[in-house]
């Protein structure tokens, strides 16, 4: 039974926002945990105006989750949400830009955990991670990453359970619309 809604609406410069897939899960579940949903929350597909309805069985804190995976890039975008009343009203619009990030070594597609993660993080607490997939001339291009302080991270073994416990690689500005390029550390 789905008694509270988020009714949601999200909108990054350049992203089409048909090819995001979106979740509520609980605020207590690892965050790492909420990176991927075989089916065990309910999932929404927003609209091409970005507009995506979600369901629980009880008001709070949830995490919204939304997703975006291709064979050639996968990103989550993390958000707590506070669900009151019938109907909560959610919203994000992000300008974006895009990193070049050159000096990659090609990675093992049987590690488990990868050498560097792209991360971004606004003032209020919303969370954008990226993994990159350096190409055979070692670059990776990430495209309509919000704009903002972008952060290479390198996540562990020891810290996969907390994103936020990374080691800082790199950090730098991404303006909005532009292209920035940065050198593997």
């Amino acid at each position: 039974v789905t008694a509270f809604t988020l009714q949601g609406s999200v909108s990054l410069t350049g992203v089409d926002p048909t090819g995001l897939l979106a979740w509520l899960c609980p605020l207590d579940l690892p965050l790492v945990e909420a990176f991927d949903n075989p089916r065990r929350w309910p999932q929404s597909r927003p609209d091409a105006e970005g507009r995506f309805e979600l369901g629980a069985p009880e008001p709070g804190a949830w995490r919204l989750v939304l997703k975006h995976a291709t064979p050639n890039s996968e990103w989550v975008l993390i958000d707590e949400v506070r669900l009151v009343g019938s109907r909560t009203a959610w919203e994000l619009a992000l300008p974006t830009g895009t990193v070049v990030v050159a000096g990659l070594a090609e990675g093992d597609p049987a590690e488990d955990v990868p050498p560097l993660v792209y991360c971004w993080e606004d003032e209020a607490g919303r969370l954008y991670l990226r993994l990159l997939a350096p190409g055979r001339d070692g670059t990776c291009t990430l495209d309509h990453v919000p704009a903002g302080t972008g952060r290479l991270v390198r996540p562990s073994e020891e810290l996969l359970l907390t994103p936020d416990a990374w080691p800082l690689a790199l950090a730098f500005e991404v303006p909005a619309g532009e292209q920035v390029r940065v050198a593997a550390p």
